[in-house]
């Protein structure tokens, strides 16, 4: 590999159960199932496969809540929100007197993933389409891979009791 590319690709290990048991432990077996597609395509160079993957991760199994949000200026909005079942499951895991800490940094992870969804993966891919609007470089495909693997894997962390 390293005489065939200009670079290496390190595997990321993600603590998940072998078999999910629970429909939390399910979405987030699937959003690490289209990571591993993310990077193998990665590893491939097919950098709108990438996207395409961590698009379907974000909207089908990490923020699945849509509500219709009021502007300010009275138009409305779609916007995305964590899975509620995988909130309330990993603040079962996390003892009551952090709960509020907790919440906030779940409510900060759902912004980082409405932000990639919004402000960089809206450049390369239709969010409710999926096609490829154009192709991303492969520092865009990158920079979105270890974000989002950076963030599921810090929830699958979470939801195994760490």
């Amino acid at each position: 590999m390293p005489i065939l590319r200009k670079y290496m690709v390190k595997v990321i290990e993600i603590p998940i159960t072998e078999k999910p048991t629970t429909p939390v432990q399910k979405h987030l077996a699937k959003a690490v199932e289209e990571l591993e597609y993310a990077k193998a395509y990665l590893v491939e160079g097919k950098h709108g496969e990438v996207i395409r993957s961590i698009r379907n991760a974000i909207m089908n199994h990490l923020l699945t809540r849509v509500e219709e949000i009021k502007k300010a200026d009275g138009s409305k909005q779609k916007r995305r929100f964590l899975d509620e079942g995988i909130k309330e499951a990993l603040l079962a895991n996390i003892p009551e007197e952090a709960r509020r800490d907790y919440e906030a940094v779940l409510d900060g992870i759902q912004k980082r993933l409405r932000s990639l969804l919004n402000d960089h993966l809206s450049k390369f891919i239709h969010l409710d389409t999926g096609k490829l609007i154009r192709m991303p470089l492969k520092e865009d495909a990158e920079y979105l891979f270890t974000t989002t693997l950076s963030l599921v894997r810090y929830l699958a962390s979470l939801s195994t009791g760490g």
